[in-house]
């Protein structure tokens, strides 16, 4: 009896020793499970904030580009309108001058047409003339 009680004390101390044994082994799965857990939390939380200071980057740098965009284009059409508006008192002389130059050809050209009658009635008047002499000589 002494055999089977030594037995069952080697039994019962073999199933303590492996129950011990893979309740140990499970907690560092468990804390292992949970560092792994926290390390995930972290990185989630960093890209979380990566994200957000990503956002609020680029939504200040397309804030200030399209205030950049706006001064520029305030400037480039200030600048349009004040060479469009030189062009157009350029233009708006350069007709007076046609204008003026038209008046002046078509007065040259009454001239010219005047004074061309003229000549020509003074040639021929000195045509009959001389036809004139020459006839009654």
């Amino acid at each position: 009896m002494d055999t089977i009680l030594l037995i069952i004390l080697i039994l019962l101390l073999g199933a303590v020793s492996i129950i011990l044994y893979l309740n140990l082994k499970s907690k560092p799965i468990d804390e292992n499970q949970n560092k792994q857990s926290e390390e995930i939390a972290n990185l989630k939380s960093e890209i979380s904030s990566l994200k957000d200071t990503l956002n609020s980057t680029i939504n200040n740098s397309l804030g200030s580009i399209s205030n950049s965009f706006n001064a520029l284009s305030t400037g480039v059409t200030k600048d349009m309108t004040e060479t469009l508006t030189k062009v157009e008192e350029k233009v708006g002389s350069f007709n007076q001058q046609v204008q003026l130059l038209n008046k002046n050809i078509r007065i040259s050209m009454i001239i010219w047409l005047r004074f061309d009658t003229w000549r020509l009635f003074k040639l021929n008047m000195f045509k009959k003339i001389i036809l004139f002499l020459i006839i009654n000589f």
